[in-house]
Parts: C-alpha cells; sequence; structure tokens
C-alpha cells in the first residue's frame, strides 16, 4: 500500500502508523533473510523495503530514525544482493544527512562498524554521472558518507576504487559534487599510504592522475580549476619522474589558465617537474627558458632555478646553449 499512496496520503498514514511501520519493516527483513529459500522472493521484499523507507523516512520521527537505519544495514549484510546493497547503502547515508545524529551515538558507531560494506557497495558502483542524482549516480552518496566520521572518512582514504569512483566526478555538471570529489582527493594523496607510494616509486592510480589532469584543462570554473592545478602540483612534488600527463596538461595551462593564479600555478609546477625530468627535450627546455619572461616573480624564479640544475648536467647544458636564445 505505502508504494502506491499518494503523498498526502502517505504522510497521513505513516505519520498514524509509526510505531508500528518502523519496527514492522525490521522484523520483516529479519524474517525473511533468516529463513526462507526462495531468494528471488527475498531479493523482492528487500528490495520493497528499500524503496519503503526511502518513502517515508522524511514523516518518520527522529528517534525512529536509527532503527530505519538498522533495518538498511541488514538488508546491506545481504552479500547475494549486489544492486540491492547499492540501494541500502545509499538509503542510509541519505537518511543520515538529512537528520541530525549525534557523532557519539550508537547510530555512528554502527555505521563504523558497517564502514567496509558501506564504502564497497558505494564505490564498486558504475552509474551514469550525466545524470546529477543519486538515483542516476549511488556513487554520489559517497559525500555523505565521507561526512560521517573521521573513522569512516579514514578507510575511504585507503580504497582504491573509492577513489576512481570519485575521480569521476572530477569533471560533473554540479560545480558542488567538483568540489567535494577534488576535496576528497587532496586527503586521499595526503594519506601517509598514498604518500609512501609515491616515493617509493610504487603508485599505481594512473587512471586517477590522467582524470584529474584531464578534468584541469577543461574546467571553466576558475576556482575550481585552480584546486585541480594544485593537486597537480602536489602530485608532481611527491612523484619520483614527472607525469607526461600533468606536464603536457600544466604546459597548456600556463599560457590559457581561467585566472593569473592558474596561470602561475601552472608556470611554477611546471618548472618544478622538469627539474626531475632526467632526459628533457630542446621543447621542454624552450618552454622553461620561456617563462623567465613571464609577468609573475613565482614563475620567472622556478624557472630560473630550473635552468640552473639543466646547467649542471652537461647532457643539458649543451641543449642550453644551442637550442635557445639563454646565451
Amino acid at each position: 500500500m505505502v508504494l502506491h499512496c499518494s503523498t498526502s496520503v502517505l504522510a497521513r498514514h505513516v505519520q498514524e502508523f509509526h510505531s508500528d511501520l518502523v519496527p514492522a519493516l525490521r522484523m520483516i527483513v529479519q524474517n525473511f533473510t533468516s529463513s526462507h529459500e526462495d531468494k528471488m522472493l527475498v531479493q523482492l521484499i528487500l528490495m520493497n523495503v528499500c524503496k519503503t523507507i526511502g518513502l517515508i523516512y522524511s514523516y518518520v520521527p527522529t528517534e525512529q530514525i536509527e532503527d530505519l537505519i538498522t533495518t538498511l544495514l541488514l538488508i546491506l549484510n545481504c552479500q547475494s544482493f549486489p544492486s540491492i546493497q547499492v540501494d541500502a547503502a545509499g538509503k542510509i547515508c541519505a537518511l543520515v544527512s538529512s537528520v541530525p545524529v549525534d557523532d557519539n551515538g550508537a547510530t555512528i558507531t554502527k555505521l563504523e562498524a558497517n564502514a567496509s560494506l558501506l564504502i564497497s557497495a558505494l564505490s564498486t558502483v558504475f552509474g551514469s554521472v550525466s545524470g546529477g542524482t543519486e538515483e542516476a549516480d549511488p556513487t554520489l552518496r559517497l559525500y555523505d558518507l565521507a561526512a560521517i566520521s573521521e573513522v569512516i572518512r579514514i578507510k575511504m582514504m585507503k580504497r582504491r576504487c573509492t577513489m576512481l569512483a570519485i575521480s569521476r566526478h572530477f569533471r560533473h555538471p554540479d560545480p558542488k559534487t567538483r568540489r567535494k570529489a577534488l576535496s576528497l582527493c587532496r586527503e586521499y594523496l595526503d594519506h601517509p599510504e598514498v604518500s609512501n607510494s609515491f616515493s617509493t616509486g610504487m603508485f599505481v592510480e594512473n587512471a586517477l592522475v590522467e582524470t584529474l589532469a584531464e578534468s584541469a584543462a577543461k574546467e571553466t570554473d576558475p576556482e575550481i580549476q585552480f584546486t585541480a592545478v594544485s593537486l597537480l602540483r602536489k602530485i608532481t612534488t611527491m612523484q619520483v619522474f614527472p607525469s607526461a600527463s600533468i606536464m603536457a596538461t600544466i604546459k597548456d595551462l600556463a599560457y590559457s589558465g581561467h585566472s593569473d593564479r592558474v596561470v602561475v600555478e601552472c608556470g611554477a609546477t611546471y618548472c618544478e617537474g622538469m627539474q626531475k625530468e632526467p632526459f628533457p627535450t630542446k621543447e621542454d627546455l624552450s618552454t622553461v627558458v620561456g617563462f623567465t619572461g613571464f609577468p609573475f616573480a613565482e614563475v620567472r624564479s622556478k624557472a630560473l632555478a630550473t635552468i640552473e640544475s639543466f646547467i649542471t648536467k652537461s647532457e643539458t647544458v649543451d641543449l642550453l646553449i644551442k637550442e635557445t636564445d639563454l646565451f
């Protein structure tokens, strides 16, 4: 009946019968998941319970939200139905984000205990990012999940699949989502395990780097573009050798960025990256020399420092003399 009510009728019925309806949903899930052998029927029941909770939670008193979350956690733990797990995980995030929950409460503790399941369910689904809604792309709920607690957010930073899912939002139509995605990317890069993987040359998230570079090049919002290129600079600083995709992107943006801040960040980053380049080409050297004429002091300073590093290497000093107007 709940699934077919009009909004006004649904609100009235839920407000009148919530004390019976909420525990009944939990009992249905417990009964069907513990003993019933017909998997198709169980799947249908769990799917409809998820739909019902999605329809009624905004009309349920705050004190019963925890009961609904408990029911959804039971569904989340049903490993036989991945798509329903995704739905349950998204509904849990929706409930927590819509209703203030005490950070020290039992609900947060329960969610932290189930963090791995929640993260996996939302990270491994590949919906369309063009839809712009959680229904079209459940991975958008990862931002609600990250906001629940620091414990959960730290666990997210250890999951490669999570960051690859989030990287798909660097080009999301909603600027707020792009900012959130870049913010979590920064936290990911700051994680000690990730930092160590750079220093040892073991960082393997090339897809993340490529996507970030592409999004920076195509970004139209100056502030978001600056955030993206600042992350590229951070990656370049941590890399043993500069990434070709990053160097190509920041070189272009040094001449075409949407703000002076972007131009300065890209010019400085390119020069820093070139200091790590073991075999710079004559085009690389010419680009660095060209930056000495930029109207920004930081870029000129970085360019001169890079040229100084080139002079100390016999193979690059010859190129500087032959291929540039520096001498």
